[in-house]
């Protein structure tokens, strides 16, 4: 394997070089090449890979470590506490050769064998292939990019002398490596020396003057010692010619009626909720860099579109103007538009501003920067740059000590890191309102508060697009402001209702758009068309069809133009992000016309294909049931997992990402409805079971469940219709609702027709549910042995060991200890299996059969250990049942109030999602105490309410047993 830092960041095997995924891997990877062989920690890994990290910086390097590993292998990259090391034979490593080959090439030049350095230095320098770490910016990688890039030029100065002494000329290479670094003064005495040598005198002394007016005009310095004795020693020399006279220095065009010049815009009338924001900014502008009581200070403040960033900025600079005598310049940059002002313009102009005739302003870009800077020297200037694109340009603006720089910038300019950067956010609602108020007038605001929430709600906290509401209102004075907020609440007209002549909220907004790549702005257009929940960043490569990596890339291009907003983590670590609903509505226009439909639902199909990942890897944390078997194909085998989508977050936390992610998957299964997306839509329902039984969402089960169907139904699948029907007979059962075996029956007709012994098995299990419910054993045993003899057939373990479970229970009346030992080899299938949640059962049912016989300290440990795990799941519903079971014991204990409390726990928990046969056992339960301690009334209500819901429900088994106990109480009357 190669390594290749000295350029962009690459791997290689042979002659097929490849680049690393996303950028934080390239950072990670790169910072252990730094360090070959030596341990690398995990705060050094995050610095490295973030100039501010989140939350999950930590479990995210591990991620990273993960992923190299899977590149380099596990014997490469190891841990060591506190870290990791990167073991590798420096000869693997290009900087390592490159260290190594100078250090030859220099013994060889002090040994006297110049050919020989030149020859080693030549394939040192070599191997560089542009700016080391060339496409990674954080400040730790940037300070050694800055290191090796300052290593380079002092090799190749090295490699110059050895050429000059071997009599190689380098003056085409020298030449250029001026031009790039016009300070270097050893590479711009070497580059004389050579043309002196050359006979090229004449030219060796122009480059000598061009360096004397850069240095003095650009930095205020004169050249050093060893550059001008080289100037001198060319002037004595017998190559050098007659001495030639320097330029005079441009004279100073000012007249005495000349005033610093006050270029800023005026300001806004209203600057309303900043005053921290402006207070902070004149407090920075104000500080003297520190370790450099004349520097220049530079603040930038970044923003979404509208949110007031110039405004702000020409206020504070009005304030500002007495603390800067010799001028306040401004240049509009139009970072974001197609065509930007350039900074050879932007110089031009603070020239014509300082008095210098246009006809005197030098063409050439580089002589007419130093002609800015000479002029700006010595002088305290403060300069608005609004809308800067880059650091770049700010750096070429800047002026000299002691003046200070306002910058505005739709992007986060994170690569000025001489700056200190504030980002201006939304206004609350309060700041809003007052806004609101002061355009419109408080009387109006105040007649109708109701409406002139909503107009709030719908601007979005957006400054422009207050002005713009409150400019609309306070012209139309007869104009109620119900009436306008009406016309905002219409998605259709919002953006018009919000545009001004000159453009408005949505012109603003598409000038960010236009300034991302075009991966950023497709993402942007299908994510807003397709969801208005916060969301995860896996969704975006999946819009893009793309590597979860490249996805980051983006997410990160349009949180730093303000076009995406990070909401935070979620309960599982997962940075969730949002769009601005304006932000949204231009975007699903531009989807509209760039995208259309076919791209959208495309993107869609994605998206759902990865949410069935997700949720088939976290169901396999808890659940032993395998929904892939009846995949197209019919293959054993789930889906490949989309290269979109990460899992560590699932194989993390399994049932809390589920909890977290449960209403996105409730809209994705709608939605995929309503897209025509049949096929994804009844899959996404079919893996979603497990996790509603468990977690009781019965409404939203019920929902799907019809979706599902009518999916299937659509598609003209028989398999998705049979697993369909299925799924709403499970419901049934698990929810304790009225006994309908119709599905069930349907299911394992279609299975029956398809040859799908599986799918019969689950549906004989499900049937032999609902006989218990009827108190009918005879049909229990008999579909229990089915699913039994089909979960055989189709090697489900899952099903198979509960049915045996279940069948045991049935068919044996007395005490056996076979039967004790079938319950615990089913509840350790079921465990070596991961069905967490059917051990649990099984669990429980073991301690019955032990309450049944009279072991009450046996069954006590079996109910607690399955309470364990279903606390362990948060399955409330199983908590509910075992606190029935614990409180039976409790009664039989003599224990009352204690198993009193158990009953209406197990109560609340049923009604709360909805079981009403549940509900109605724990009334039963609770009647049957009431009674035994003499409370015969009150024993009477809830057993004839439970009685009740028992004969609606189709409960045979239970109602025979309440009617038992009642008759009793009015036999007692």
């Amino acid at each position: 394997m190669r390594y290749r830092l000295l350029g962009p960041l690459e791997i290689g095997d042979g002659d097929r070089p490849w680049r690393p995924g996303g950028r934080r891997e390239r950072a990670a990877l790169s910072l252990f090449l730094l360090r070959p062989n030596r341990p690398v920690g995990v705060e050094e890994l995050i610095e490295a890979a973030w100039d501010a990290a989140p939350a999950t910086a930590r479990q995210q390097v591990h991620t990273l470590v993960h992923r190299l590993r899977s590149t380099v292998g596990p014997q490469v990259l190891r841990t060591e506490p506190p870290g990791y090391v990167f073991e590798v034979d420096p000869a693997e490593v290009d900087l390592d050769v490159f260290t190594a080959l100078a250090a030859e090439a220099r013994r060889a030049a002090a040994d006297g064998r110049p050919d020989e350095a030149v020859a080693l230095y030549r394939r040192a320098t070599g191997l560089w292939r542009g700016p080391a770490l060339a496409d990674l910016d954080t400040r730790p990688l940037a300070a050694e990019a800055a290191r090796l890039g300052e290593l380079r030029l002092a090799v190749l100065a090295e490699r110059f002398d050895a050429e000059l002494t071997a009599g190689v000329d380098p003056v085409p290479e020298l030449t250029a490596l001026v031009a790039e670094h016009p300070y270097a003064e050893r590479l711009r005495g070497q580059l004389m020396t050579a043309l002196h040598q050359a006979g090229r005198t004449a030219e060796a002394l122009a480059r000598y003057r061009e360096g004397h007016r850069q240095l003095v005009g650009d930095l205020g310095i004169e050249p050093g010692p060893g550059l001008r004795e080289i100037h001198q020693e060319i002037l004595r020399g017998p190559s050098g010619g007659q001495k030639t006279a320097e330029p005079a220095d441009v004279g100073d065009p000012e007249t005495g009626g000349w005033r610093p010049p006050c270029l800023l815009p005026p300001p806004l009338r209203l600057i309303v909720g900043r005053d921290d924001a402006i207070a902070w900014l004149r407090e920075r502008v104000r500080e003297r860099p520190s370790g450099d009581h004349d520097g220049t200070r530079i603040v930038a403040v970044h923003g979404a579109a509208g949110v007031g960033k110039s405004a702000l900025v020409t206020a504070v600079a009005h304030r500002l103007r007495a603390e800067f005598p010799d001028g306040q310049l401004y240049a509009r940059l139009g970072g974001t538009q197609p065509v930007r002002r350039g900074v050879a313009e932007a110089h031009a102009s603070a020239l014509i501003a300082f008095g210098v005739p246009a006809s005197a302003i030098p063409p050439d870009p580089v002589d007419r920067e130093a002609l800015y800077r000479a002029r700006l020297a010595g002088r305290r200037l403060l300069l608005v740059l609004d809308d800067a694109p880059d650091p770049e340009t700010v750096r070429a603006l800047a002026p000299g000590t002691g003046s200070a720089v306002l910058v505005t910038s739709r992007r986060r300019l994170f690569g000025l890191t001489e700056a200190e950067h504030l980002e201006l956010g939304l206004l609350e609602p309060g700041t809003s309102r007052a806004l609101l108020a002061d355009i419109v007038g408080a009387d109006r605001t105040d007649a109708d508060p109701v409406a002139t929430d909503e107009v709030i709600r719908y601007c979005g906290g957006l400054p422009l697009a207050l002005c713009i509401a409150g400019a609309r209102l306070a012209s139309r004075t007869g104009l109620p402001v119900a009436s306008y907020s009406r016309r905002l609440a219409d998605d259709r007209r919002r953006l018009a209702t919000l545009s001004t002549q000159d453009g408005g909220v949505e012109a603003s907004i598409l000038l960010s758009y236009q300034g991302l790549g075009e991966p950023a702005r497709a993402a942007l257009r299908r994510l807003a068309s397709l969801t208005t929940a916060p969301f995860p960043a896996w969704m975006v490569a999946a819009v893009l069809d793309t590597g979860a990596a490249d996805g980051e890339q983006v997410v990160d291009e349009l949180v730093d133009a303000h076009l995406l907003q990070c909401q935070g983590e979620d309960a599982v670590g997962q940075a969730r992000y949002h769009f601005h609903d304006l932000v949204r509505l231009v975007a699903v226009e531009r989807g509209a016309v760039d995208d259309g439909q076919p791209v959208l639902r495309r993107a869609a199909a994605r998206i759902l294909s990865g949410w069935l990942s997700l949720v088939l890897v976290a169901s396999e944390g808890f659940s032993g049931d395998r929904p892939a078997r009846v995949w197209a194909g019919r293959t054993d085998e789930p889906d490949p997992v989309p290269r979109w989508v990460g899992l560590d977050t699932v194989l993390l936390h399994h049932l809390a990402w589920l909890d977290v992610e449960a209403d996105m998957l409730a809209a994705a299964v709608q939605q995929a409805y309503d897209l025509g997306l049949d096929d994804l839509c009844w899959r996404l329902v079919w893996v979603l079971r497990s996790y509603l039984q468990l977690r009781g969402h019965r409404q939203m089960w019920q929902d799907i469940a019809g979706t599902g169907l009518a999916a299937a139904q659509r598609l003209g699948d028989r398999m998705a219709e049979g697993c369909m029907r299925l799924a709403s007979a499970q419901r049934v059962t698990a929810e304790g609702g009225a006994i309908d075996d119709s599905d069930a029956i349907a299911a394992d007709r279609i299975f029956a027709d398809l040859g799908y012994p599986g799918g019969r098995a689950a549906a004989a299990f499900v049937r032999g549910e609902m006989a218990e419910f009827r108190n009918d054993g005879e049909s229990a045993c008999r579909h229990f042995g089915q699913a039994l003899a089909y979960a055989r057939d189709a090697d489900d373990g899952c099903v198979a060991a509960n049915a045996e479970a279940k069948l045991v229970g049935w068919q044996y009346k007395e005490d056996s200890p076979v039967a004790t030992a079938v319950y615990a080899r089913c509840k350790d299938r079921l465990r070596r299996l991961g069905a967490l949640l059917d051990v649990a059962q099984v669990e429980r049912r073991l301690g019955m059969w032990h309450e049944r016989h009279g072991r009450g300290p046996e069954a006590a440990a079996c109910y607690q250990r399955a309470l364990r795990d279903a606390k362990i799941l948060r399955d409330e519903t199983g908590v509910a049942y075992l606190s029935l079971d614990e409180g039976r014991l409790r009664t039989v204990e003599g224990e009352h109030a204690a198993a009193a409390d158990l009953f209406v726990e197990a109560l609340t928990l049923f009604d709360r999602h909805g079981n009403e046969g549940g509900a109605a056992r724990a009334r039963y339960e609770l009647g049957l105490l009431r009674l035994l301690q003499g409370r015969r009334d009150e024993a009477r209500v809830l057993l004839t309410a439970a009685h009740e819901r028992f004969v609606a429900l189709g409960h045979a088994r239970w109602s025979v047993r309440t009617e038992t106990e009642l008759a009793r109480i009015y036999a007692a009357s």
